[in-house]
């Protein structure tokens, strides 16, 4: 299993992280960390969910069930389950 953190080494804390399935439609958030033990979980590597990424959720089918995200230039649809293995951190608004 390969764990794969934030790209300067360092774990993102966990004041604002959650999953990316639970992103509403039209949110952002950075890429945090993605445990890549499976090929599926590879190929979402391959395909540009990195940590460091920003990734917004652009719309959902009319059962919420799969999400399309837009990730560095390019649109992939995951299910929900698929969506809960990656860790986002969302950003912080100034007070």
């Amino acid at each position: 299993m390969v764990m794969v953190d934030g790209m300067d080494g360092s774990k993102a804390e966990s004041g604002g992280l959650c999953t990316l399935s639970s992103l509403a439609v039209g949110q952002s958030a950075r890429i945090a960390s993605l445990r890549a033990s499976t090929p599926f979980e590879l190929r979402l590597l391959e395909l540009g969910f990195v940590p460091g990424s920003t990734v917004t959720v652009r719309r959902s089918s009319p059962l919420q069930d799969p999400v399309e995200y837009e990730v560095r230039q390019n649109r992939i649809c995951l299910r929900k389950s698929e969506a809960a293995r990656i860790m986002v951190e969302r950003p912080t608004l100034p007070l």
